[in-house]
């Protein structure tokens, strides 16, 4: 009784316990195996989207919706390293 439960998907998206030491670190090769394939990861990992039996209905519009973004940018853009900026 009288007791508070708080999640915080911002804080378990850089929990070390969860992700490693370099959880603050944008590391695209998380989710991306020797072969090049995507490696499958549990959904309750990363809560963005919820998971289990109240996944959020949206998720694959969302997941569409950023390809399509990306398709469109890459499109009309051609990305380059700006010289010197440590990526």
């Amino acid at each position: 009784a009288n007791t508070l439960v708080i999640f915080t998907p911002y804080v378990m998206g850089r929990d070390t316990s969860i992700w490693g030491p370099d959880a603050s670190e944008f590391k695209p090769e998380r989710w991306i195996d020797a072969s090049g394939s995507i490696i499958k990861v549990s959904p309750f990992k990363h809560l963005a989207f919820k998971a289990g039996p109240r996944l959020c209905l949206g998720l694959n519009m969302a997941a569409l919706e950023a390809v399509s973004m990306l398709a469109n940018i890459y499109s009309r853009f051609t990305p380059r390293l700006v010289p010197g900026h440590v990526v």
